[in-house]
């Protein structure tokens, strides 16, 4: 029988390129699941979006970011890295040898989901870049605020009970009114209204007949059917109020008593704190709400980043357990998720999961989440005297930095810009998905 050589050459590479992918489950001596690796494309696209001393950042379209040494060109050249290696998109260092840079001629963009690109594009376009930078900043109200909101062009404000305290609803319509009368792009207004012991708005009877209870103590008396009738509440509540974000609802998972986030937990197993997530999504879809789901990755038994440092060290398995309620809110919409400050061993053993590019990582890579990621507090005690936290914040995966400290953090990260470390297109890039989800709420 003769044989086809042709067809032989082309078995013997299959068969090659099969033993190449499985050798890449392995690495660093961890079994890593092959969904992480790059085994067939072996190049990176993205933007350069950081550089200091032999290292750098680069962005690509789906946000994750990988760390790389030894990349021979500037920030904000959108680049096609060739390697030689293995790629873990859920990490941040890579330990990859770069073979090869080509700039690449398209524009760059982050994928978003919100569909409203080219608008979105078109009013960034006409922006400074101090503009756009402001648009990241989702800061707190202060009375400062009516006049930073012009100076510094900022995004949003967070508001607090003291920001509501013995007001009518003439006077809260009044404070927020003129906060956008002054902004040259409508505000992102948001503020914590998850019911039990945080309860900014319906702790004053003025704004509601009755402070709205925990939802621990909703779902015990009637169930997700009353969490859901809560939540329409609210929404209505909070649109006479003309605020359009609530920082609800809390998706931590405990169970003891003894835990910093129990009483603001509902208290159930995982996959039903899933249900509660996808209730409270599915109930403000035809609101002018946007709930925005915390704390991630999950606070656990973790103590109270408000007051000092803290230290996650559950296993992978513990974790991944609890974002299971992460993922099906995901799965339901969810168009904004709040990222905590804890330090998550498993993850990254050095930095807050606010500026860790591996938590990062993790959720855009396996958990697929293409919206909006919002820090926590960057002024609380768990990140208390760390060093350009402006910066750190910027260029680790979030899409909306929230902090008391804007302004020395912006003026920051514009001498980074000029100094040739800080991407200028990357700050463009997170405005436009930005006003992106302006758009969608329906604000622009």
């Amino acid at each position: 029988m003769r044989l086809n050589m042709k067809k032989i050459i082309n078995f013997l590479g299959l068969i090659i390129m099969i033993l190449a992918c499985v050798g890449c489950n392995k690495v660093n001596n961890e079994v890593i699941n092959s969904s992480n690796i790059d085994c067939n494309n072996k190049y990176i696209e993205g933007l350069v979006i950081y550089k200091e001393n032999d290292e750098a950042l680069v962005v690509d379209n789906n946000q994750v970011i990988y760390r790389l040494k030894g990349l021979e060109t500037d920030v904000d050249n959108y680049v096609k890295i060739s390697y030689d290696g293995e790629l873990n998109k859920n990490a941040e260092v890579q330990d990859i040898t770069i073979k090869n840079v080509e700039n690449v001629n398209n524009e760059f963009k982050l994928n978003s989901g919100f569909n409203n690109y080219e608008q979105a594009k078109e009013i960034v376009d006409n922006m400074s870049l101090e503009e756009a930078l402001g648009q990241i900043y989702m800061v707190h109200h202060s009375i400062d605020s009516l006049e930073d909101v012009k100076r510094y062009y900022l995004g949003g404000f967070i508001f607090f009970g003291s920001d509501f305290r013995n007001k009518t609803k003439e006077d809260v319509l009044n404070m927020i009114d003129k906060l956008n009368d002054n902004s040259k792009i409508p505000l992102l207004l948001a503020v914590d209204e998850e019911g039990g012991i945080v309860t900014r708005i319906s702790s004053n009877p003025n704004l509601a007949s009755e402070r709205f209870k925990s939802p621990r103590e909703l779902y015990k008396e009637g169930g997700f059917d009353l969490i859901r009738d809560d939540t329409i509440k609210k929404n209505v509540i909070l649109e006479g109020l003309h605020l359009n974000i609530n920082l609800a609802p809390v998706l931590d998972i405990s169970n003891d008593s003894k835990d910093y986030i129990y009483s603001r937990s509902i208290g159930l197993s995982p996959e039903l704190t899933g249900a509660f997530a996808q209730t409270v999504i599915d109930a403000s879809k035809d609101s002018k709400i946007s709930y925005v789901m915390k704390h991630y990755p999950g606070y656990g038994k973790n103590s109270d980043t408000h007051k000092s440092r803290s230290l996650d060290t559950r296993s992978m398995e513990e974790i991944e357990s609890d974002l299971i309620p992460f993922s099906k809110g995901i799965q339901s919409g969810g168009e904004a998720i709040m990222i905590s400050h804890n330090i998550v061993e498993t993850l990254d053993s050095n930095n807050p999961a606010s500026i860790s590019i591996s938590n990062h990582n993790y959720l855009r890579n396996t958990l697929e989440f293409r919206g909006m990621v919002i820090t926590d507090a960057l002024n609380m005690g768990a990140t208390e005297g760390i060093e350009n936290m402006g910066i750190k914040s910027l260029v680790s995966g979030n899409d909306i930095l929230v902090t008391k400290n804007y302004k020395e953090d912006i003026k920051n990260i514009l001498e980074g810009v000029s100094k040739g470390q800080v991407s200028s297109k990357y700050i463009r890039a997170l405005a436009i998905k930005v006003i992106e989800w302006k758009i969608s709420k329906g604000l622009i």
